[in-house]
């Protein structure tokens, strides 16, 4: 099966630009990966920043409880409850940022469970500002010391997990970049390949089917049969193309040069004592019929008539001009036996058809005596070869 010229297009401008939809589709996947990463980075950084506010809000716990020792007042009320309320705030909120990471869900609610019974201690510890030794106890108790212990102890652990988590993703990234850029240059490097390949397998049949092509046309001009090619793409069509209007040309040449020589002579008088030879050879090749004509016939016992001329133009209107004038010198020539009489009359006829541009040449030659006159209507004079060698032209224009 051939693939027709459009079809090779095509198929020549599918590939690269198939090639280039799979790199553009690899690029926005790995740009979409790069917002997707760029977004865990601040993700991340987002998480770290809310365990570091929550740590800044027991400090703030811490400084409103010593404030409060040093002077009971209602400003100091508000301050240690603003802070104990941040402070369950930014726990609660640390939660909600983990929601996507099970281990981390883990980590953040038991950061919670602590600060729950943080609250009342440091509620306690608040209460006895007036009270130093009492508070001394609590927060010198084994209970409080171990609460205090296990909350930055999971916050260390939550925070770890979080920069692991990050460190971890990003050397995904950087796998899945080496990967993509793998993946980017082998789609290049395949697709210069195919592409080349398809351009040199394509290329070559197609200057093989037009170096045929050209050879088929080379065989026609020379008469030759051509090979037809193969297939039904639009080469081979045109190959068809050439050979039918070829061979129908042929045609039309062997019937046009057989119906121009039917209407010429067909066989020359034969005199006694003369000698009469006509050779005839159209100035082209074409298939078109022209309008030349030659003509010797019997007049009387040692009188015979000699024409000549050209019908200007060619086809089947040219050939039929040429068979009236001949045939109408040779009428004509019956009733008179002056040649430019001759010419005359049949100028006459012409007119009377319709018209059309005739040069001719006639005479009238006397066997016994040999003498011979003749008239000339715009057709080149005739040349003579005497018995001595001598090359002429008959005088007339």
């Amino acid at each position: 099966m051939r693939l027709s010229l459009r079809t090779q297009a095509l198929l020549l401008t599918a590939v690269p630009l198939l090639v280039l939809l799979l790199v553009f589709g690899l690029a926005v996947s790995r740009a979409r990966q790069a917002q997707q990463m760029a977004y865990w980075g601040q993700h991340s950084q987002t998480v770290l920043e809310a365990d570091a506010a929550l740590a800044a809000s027991i400090s703030d716990l811490n400084l409103a409880i010593a404030a409060n020792n040093l002077k009971q007042t209602p400003q100091t009320r508000l301050r240690f409850d603003g802070a104990l309320a941040q402070m369950h705030q930014r726990a609660a909120a640390l939660v909600t940022l983990v929601a996507d990471n099970p281990e981390q869900i883990v980590r953040a609610r038991h950061i919670v469970d602590l600060i729950d019974r943080i609250t009342p201690v440091a509620r306690q510890t608040f209460a006895l500002a007036r009270y130093p030794q009492k508070q001394r106890q609590i927060e010198q108790s084994k209970p409080a010391q171990q609460l205090a212990h296990d909350f930055e102890r999971t916050r260390a652990d939550f925070e770890r997990a979080e920069r692991r988590l990050a460190i971890d993703r990003f050397r995904d990234f950087s796998s899945e970049a080496t990967g993509y850029i793998a993946s980017f240059i082998a789609i290049l490097v395949a697709g210069i390949i195919l592409c080349a390949v398809i351009i040199l397998v394509l290329g070559r049949r197609l200057s093989n089917r037009f170096l045929n092509l050209r050879r088929n046309v080379e065989r026609l001009a020379n008469d030759e049969d051509p090979i037809p090619l193969p297939g039904d793409d639009e080469l081979s069509q045109l190959d068809r193309q050439f050979r039918e209007t070829t061979m129908r040309m042929r045609r039309e040449q062997a019937i046009s040069s057989q119906l121009q020589r039917a209407l010429l002579p067909q066989q020359l008088p034969t005199i006694a004592g003369i000698r009469i030879d006509a050779s005839y050879r159209p100035a082209g090749n074409g298939p078109e019929i022209g309008g030349d004509w030659y003509d010797v016939f019997i007049l009387g016992d040692h009188t015979i008539g000699i024409s000549m001329g050209d019908v200007a133009g060619h086809g089947l209107l040219a050939a039929s001009t040429m068979a009236l004038v001949r045939q109408s010198i040779q009428t004509a020539a019956r009733y008179t036996h002056d040649a430019a009489s001759v010419l005359e009359l049949v100028n006459r006829t012409i007119v009377d058809q319709g018209g059309a541009v005739v040069s001719a040449f006639f005479a009238i030659f006397d066997t016994h005596s040999g003498t011979m006159q003749y008239a000339v209507a715009g057709h080149p004079s005739p040349i003579t070869v005497r018995s001595t060698g001598t090359i002429g032209m008959l005088a007339g224009s």
